[in-house]
Order: structure tokens, then sequence, then C-alpha cells
């Protein structure tokens, strides 16, 4: 059977529009000379999104309500009330209704028709800008004399922000606004915005992509803008982490951004990772000189040989973005205020030869097996080439498909991709099958059952028992899933012996039921142990990429975007002879599925969906037109799913009924007084529903620390590591570390 269900729905579209607001800044503005038409026919309007408190869609201005509206939410803008106030849409479904203009994020307002009130009014005076008649969201531009040609497009973003690391500062004073002053709102781009005490200061909260903020004042340069939030929070945000028009209008007032007092300190302690295994630790463990940044002219110390000259923070010059990129990998630094440390070799002990600026952009050439260092094109260094720590940086395609590699400088680099070496199915000798590992374990009170969890993507699966505290080495692979039963386990593999494959629990019977090199993942077992349903690589497609790893439909509004070609993927089961493969319906950007009696939950770019084990089931949503939720898993014989919630520098974990509702965290900060907060990830279920286990880096002292699994009660109550002292390397990369079974 072929996939029908592979072209995403029109509310994928949907979220490319609500992506092209929130994420890269791509707005279409519409003047009173320049309408644009409404989707569904030829009545003109103006294109507008639901803000992130959602809307109510009435039948009049303060009339009876007719429905609810989603947040992100594409309407068409067709009227407005007298005192601007309410404004006349028209929905996808062709549904028209009022919503009120403060929910909205529009532009132009003052071009619509006056569809209510006092027209005559209207018609014999503009409409004033002031805050009490212009609504938030509607200041339009003076309007030039007609152009002779079509408007330029607003420019696709790069990877250019200051460099300039975050300094505690002493809080800026808030100018004071006049009371007449016009009312000038900001939209939250992709990646989230830090809202500050002062320019370059502490962080009070992080703003999530797509929220409204009020803008209050600009600072004379125009890279600050003061704001407040939704909960009347005010600070300042970074100008490039939100779009808004019309700042001039705004007060300008003078800020200061102090400097670093030792950038060098800044930028060794972003620089983490072992030097075997990928797990986190503070670089600052080192050596002192190895803690140290040269001087502009002097020499790098450390661990490797030779010498380089690095360039002071002052005096870095920003590397262009790399041009040819077609069928490469691209790494972007996913840092800010820190320089990224390249390195001869990949591991801490590597010589510092180079410094990579933030959100800087190079071709990825290969990652070390345990995927924690990712070796980078660097063309203004000696050889070409170094190493920098992978929880740094983002790339463009899964990590696990780079080749592995451990060159250093002086040898040629790959000049083709290399498929990866399949994880051996042979225990090391130190780790025997069914033996105690040198990692210690004991007992889990009141917690029953058996994890089977891997250390990496790829790396070593392991059994432990939770009642008896017994810890053994199983095999080698990726995303483990134990069986209902609890006898078998299903794993993947990829390069030349890739596949789906199972092994029993105690280490026999290792065999492959499906083969393909091409990078399986994230098997799961129906629920009665007869099928294994799984993740796979089934073809590529077009879109437009617009940066922080979103790739859009390629449609006329995207056309601005580099257009590039995705892998395509898609969900399959088979039963345990290697027979009876057969695709489920599915969106083609199908990952992390998780299936139980309820039906499978997985998730896909926008979107994390519902669908079922029927050729021709069409398919449902839990959330559509998100970006950054992701592993959903759903709650055996309960009603409840769960999966994380990716924001711009930590993850957490959720959970949500399948029609939507209910969405409440089941973790958070702990303190937001530390310098990096920490992630949870990769929640399981226990068999029976009540317990929750999940990949968490929360360190002693609440910041991010190594990697550890922990658990907690369904309810979010009770969270507590368990008692296992092994290492582990989690890339981001939607791995399912650890599966609970009986």
């Amino acid at each position: 059977m072929t996939n029908s269900y592979v072209k995403p729905r029109a509310a994928f579209l949907i979220a490319a529009v609500l992506l092209l607001f929130t994420a890269v800044g791509f707005i279409a503005v519409t003047s009173p000379s320049q309408p644009v038409l409404a989707q569904d026919d030829n009545e003109q309007g103006i294109l507008s999104v639901v803000g992130a408190d959602g809307a109510t869609l009435y039948d009049a201005p303060d009339g009876a309500e007719v429905g609810t509206l989603a947040a992100g939410t594409a309407l068409n803008a067709t009227g407005r009330s007298a005192d601007n106030a309410w404004v006349l849409v028209k929905t996808t479904d062709d549904e028209s209704g009022w919503v009120e203009v403060d929910k909205v994020v529009l532009f132009g307002l003052s071009g619509l028709p006056v569809e209510f009130g006092d027209s005559e009014a209207m018609a014999s005076a503009e409409p004033t800008t002031s805050a009490q008649e212009e609504p938030a969201l509607t200041n339009t531009p003076t309007e030039p004399p007609t152009p002779t040609e079509a408007p330029t497009a607003t420019p696709s973003p790069t990877f250019t922000p200051s460099p300039t690391p975050p300094p505690t500062v002493t809080p800026t004073p808030m100018p004071a606004t006049s009371a007449n002053s016009a009312t000038v709102m900001a939209v939250v781009r992709g990646g989230g915005a830090d809202l500050l005490e002062a320019p370059g200061g502490t962080a009070i909260e992080n703003v999530r992509v797509g929220s409204t903020l009020t803008a209050l004042a600009v600072s004379n340069d125009g890279d600050w803008i003061q704001a407040s939030t939704s909960t009347g929070a005010t600070g300042w945000v970074d100008a490039k982490q939100v779009i808004a028009f019309r700042l001039d209008s705004l007060p300008h007032v003078a800020v200061e951004v102090a400097q670093p007092e030792d950038s060098s300190q800044a930028d060794e302690s972003a620089d983490m990772a072992t030097a075997d295994d990928g797990g986190a630790q503070a670089e600052t463990t080192a050596t002192p000189a190895a803690q140290e940044e040269p001087a502009a002219g002097s020499s790098a110390s450390g661990a490797g040989t030779g010498s380089a000259v690095l360039p002071s923070p002052n005096t870095q010059i920003r590397r262009p973005a790399p041009t040819d990129t077609a069928g490469k990998f691209v790494a972007s630094v996913a840092m800010s205020g820190s320089r990224l440390n390249i390195r001869s070799t990949p591991g801490i002990n590597g010589q510092i030869i180079g410094k990579a600026l933030p959100e800087e952009q190079f071709i990825a050439l290969a990652r070390t097996a345990d995927s924690a260092w990712v070796q980078i094109e660097v063309p203004d260094l000696p050889a070409g080439m170094g190493w920098v720590s992978a929880q740094f940086v983002e790339l463009n395609e899964p990590i696990a498909d780079l080749p592995v590699s451990d060159e250093t400088p002086g040898e040629a680099p790959p000049t083709a991709p290399q498929q990866e070496a399949a994880p051996t199915s042979q225990p090391d000798a130190a780790q025997p099958n069914g033996s105690q590992v040198a990692g210690k374990a004991s007992a889990a009170p009141g917690l029953s059952g058996r994890l089977v969890f891997q250390t990496s993507l790829g790396g070593s699966i392991y059994v432990y028992n939770l009642a008896t505290g017994e810890l053994r080495h199983l095999t080698g692979g990726g995303d483990p899933a134990i069986s209902p039963d609890g006898s078998m386990v299903a794993f993947g593999r990829f390069g030349g012996e890739g596949g789906v494959y199972v092994i029993n629990t105690d280490g026999t019977g290792e065999r492959r039921l499906w083969a393909s090199a091409e990078g399986p993942r994230s098997p799961k077992w129906r629920p009665d142990g007869k099928y294994i349903l799984f993740s796979r690589l089934s073809g590529e497609y077009p879109c437009r990429y617009v940066g922080f790893s979103i790739c859009l439909p390629n449609t006329p509004f995207t056309r601005q975007f580099p257009l590039i070609r995705k892998d395509e993927r898609g969900l399959s089961r088979i039963d345990l002879n290697g027979e009876n493969f057969r695709d489920i319906p599915a969106l083609n950007t199908a990952q992390a599925p998780d299936w139980t009696s309820n039906g499978i939950v997985y998730q896909a770019t926008t979107s994390i969906e519902i669908t079922y084990d029927t050729p021709d089931y069409e398919g449902t949503y839990v959330f559509n037109e998100i970006v950054g939720y992701q592993d959903p898993a759903w709650q055996p014989n309960g009603d409840r799913i769960i999966y994380q919630d990716k924001g711009p520098d930590h993850t957490e974990i959720w959970s949500v009924h399948p029609d939507g509702s209910g969405n409440r965290p089941l973790t958070g900060p702990v303190t937001t007084l530390v310098d990096q907060l920490p992630s949870n990830v990769s929640p399981a279920w226990s068999p029976d529903g009540q317990h929750i286990v999940y990949l968490s880096s929360r360190g002693a002292d609440e910041s991010e620390g190594p990697w550890r699994l922990w658990v907690m009660d369904a309810s979010g109550e009770n969270k507590r590591p368990l008692p296992i002292d092994l290492e582990f390397a989690y890339q981001h990369n939607m791995e399912q570390m650890v599966s609970w079974g009986p």
C-alpha cells in the first residue's frame, strides 16, 4: 500500500503562515492602496493571525459568541468598527465574524472599510494613532508616494547577532512615557526572547515564540526595546528577537551595555563535554592552562601539539556563512553571549585552535561515534577544520546522519559521506551479557518492573531491574523499547547492518526483522506484542529553509528563502517474523511514535498527531501549528499524553489530553537564578500509567549538570533521580532514551 497521507493538510499551510509571522519575521504588510486577497475568494482584506492567547469569534461587536479561535489561526480581515476596537474576519473555513482587535496580529487596520458604527464620521476624518483610538499592532508607516514597482520582500534572517556576552549591569531606568504616545506591539520571533532587567543584563523571564509585547521605548542605536508582557512584567529585549514596526514613534533613550569583566571565562564556561563519552562536565575543571584564553598574538596552550594565535573577543571578525550548502550538513553555533572553542581533536583535552562566534555557520564534516563532538570546516584555520562540542551547535539534519570520524588536523577531510558503522551486537568483553556492569546501581524503592535504556543514540543498551537494582549491559543500538510482556527489546541500528532488531532481555536471540541502512528510528510495540511500529526514511521533499531548523512548504509566500530538500519520514509496522510490512497513515515528517490501546501518537514538524493502523485513516491532531512540541507518549489505558516542549535554551515535559485540552507542565525550573537552566527530555510511562521516567540534566544546584535518569508521579509530583551511575549523552535528536516494562 502506498502512503496516501504524506501531504500535509491545509492546517500545515496555516502553520507556515504563522511561522512567517513569528519565526522569521516574514510579515505581509498591507496598505490601504495594496490590500491582499482573501484565501477562499476574491474578497479583499488583510492577512491577520490570532495572538498567543487565542480569540473569541462574535456575530457582532459585543454580540453573541459563535466560536473560538486557537492561537496562530490565520484570518482574512475585511472590515473594522468605527472605534477600531473590532475587526471583521473570515476563517479558512469561510466562517465570518468579529474579533477584538487586541486579540489578533495585523497591520494596516485603518485601511479597512468601516463595517460597524458611524461610517460617515470615519469617512470625514482619518483615525488617530493615539493609544486610545489605534489599538495594538495597527500602527502603519506613513504612506509613501505611489511606488513604481512592488516593494522588496523582507530578507530572510541571518545568524548574525551581536557576540557580546550578557553581563550583569545596573538596571537602566525606565523612561517615562506620555499618555498620548502611540502603542507599538512586538511579536516574539522563533527561538523566543529573554526579557532582561537592563540591556544585556539579568534575565527576568523567557517569552515564548509568538507572544505579544507592548513596546514602550527604544535605545538610541535601535538595538534594544523596552517592553512589557501581558502579565505586567517590564524589561528590555534584544530588537533582533522580536518583530516590531514604527519604533521611531517611541521615546528614544540612552542605554549602556557593560562589557564582561573576563571574556575568557565566558568562552571557556560554555565549552562543556567529557573527553570520551559526551556527558556534560564543566570545562573549567580542566587545568588552569586550558582555562585561559590567550590574548591576541599569544600562543594557545593545551594538550594538543603545535600552537595557534587566537583573536580577542573584541577583534574577531565574523566569518561569512557558507554558500555552497546543497546536500551538505550545516552547523550553527547555538549560543548567545559566549564564543565556542574549536579544538584540534574531539574532547576537552584537544588544543583550542580557534573560536566560533554566536550563531556562526559552518559545514559539518563528521562526528564522533558517541555524537558528542562535531567536526566542522573552518577555512581560516591552518588545517581547514576543527572539532566543537555537539551540544552547542544546531544541525540542519539529524546528527546521527553524519559520518563517524576521529580525524585530526593534518589528515584530509572525508570526500564523501560515509555510512555510520553499526554498533556491534556483541557487548564489550568488560561488559558481557547478563553480568553486572561497572556503572553502579541499587534498587529504586516503591517502583517495580524493568527499564531498558541507551546511554547515547547508537551506543550501549542496558537493562535495569527497579526492584533489585540489577544492571546489565544488553547490546548496542538506538531507541530501545521493551515488549509489553517484558521478554524482548526492539531497537534500531544504522549503516551496513542497519535495520530494526529484537533481542531477548536475557541477551539471547538477537535478530534483524527489517533491513535498512537509512536509519529506522523509534521502534514501539503494539500493546499485544504482535507488531513493531517504527519511523523510517521514505524519500525527500522540497522546502524553503528559513533558519532555526525550520523548513517551510515551497509556496509563493516563501520563495525568498533557500530551496532545499529534506528527508521525508513515514511510519511502518512489521511482525516478529519480519513479515506483514505495512505503512501507517501519517504525515510525511512523522517521528517518535508511541503505540497504545488508545491509538498511535507521533510528532510531525508542526504538530502532534494521532493515527491508527487502518489504511485509509485521515488522522487527527492533538496540537496543530506548533513548533517545538516533541516526543509524545500516550498513557497506558489513560487519557493523558506527555511530550517535551523544546524552548530556546532548555526543554520541559508537559501533559495534555488527546483533544488538546488540559495542557500543563509537569517539570519546570526550580529557580532561574542559575547560569543555565536544566532540561527534562525523553519521557516514558510506567506499564500501569502511574509514573513517568525521563532524562534530566538537573544538577545539585538546580542548574544544568550531567544527564541522569529521573522518575516522577503521573501528576508531576515526587521527582527524584534513579540510582544509576552511568554517563548519558543526549543530542536533542528525539532520542528514545528509555522504555519501562514489567
